[in-house]
């Protein structure tokens, strides 16, 4: 009788969820510079959308549960992009740390 190992047991390694994976992915600068400037578009049409909710036009409702979630959306947003700012200013002070040229 044959023994399965672990990783036959266990489905394949791509149906999984893994931090590795992601954190990878976040490494790549093509990656990380798509998804910033994703987020400053998705930035910029929250904040109008949340202008437009707090002022007197008709385009948005203007309750106040609406402007609370715009308003949530607009923290979570400019939260991811001060995420990446703050990593890439670490990662640029340790490239000064280490004498790396251009840093």
């Amino acid at each position: 009788m044959a023994r399965k190992n672990k990783k036959q047991l266990s489905g394949s390694p791509r149906s999984r969820f893994s931090f590795s994976r992601i954190w990878t992915l976040l490494e790549r600068r093509e990656f990380t510079n798509r998804l910033a400037m994703i987020l400053v578009i998705i930035a910029l049409v929250c904040g109008v959308t949340t202008y437009a909710a707090m002022t007197t036009t008709d385009t948005v409702d203007d309750s106040p549960s609406t402007v609370f979630v715009l308003l949530n959306i607009d923290a979570v947003v400019m939260l991811l992009l001060a995420a990446i700012i703050t990593r890439r200013a670490i990662g640029l002070w340790i490239e000064h740390r280490r004498g790396v040229v251009g840093a």
